[in-house]
């Protein structure tokens, strides 16, 4: 990852929300079906797992490190700053 500046990690942070939120209604809306009976359940599950897979493919390519699933490492300088979903911003007092 390339250290970024707290300005850079802030105006990146718009974006891992956005593509979060964006994941996050897709496995809602799929995860609901699969508790509705709808559609083919194995079908169901695989593309939970593809968009979660996208969803860490998408930040590693916007350079931070997806460490749990909605939870986000940006490098800052010497240090980092993590994001959790739904956090507005980075968590306070975390760093590492």
């Amino acid at each position: 990852m390339k250290p970024l500046t707290p300005d850079e990690a802030h105006e990146l942070l718009k974006v891992v929300r956005a593509e979060t939120e964006y994941t996050l209604n897709q496995i809602s809306g799929l995860e609901r079906m699969l508790t509705e009976g709808q559609g083919n359940k194995l079908a169901l599950e695989l593309s939970i797992e593809q968009s979660l897979d996208l969803w860490i493919k998408k930040m590693l390519d916007l350079g931070v490190e997806p460490i749990k699933n909605w939870r986000v490492r940006f490098k800052v300088g010497d240090g980092y700053l993590i994001w959790t979903h739904p956090n507005e911003t980075f968590n306070p007092g975390q760093s590492g």
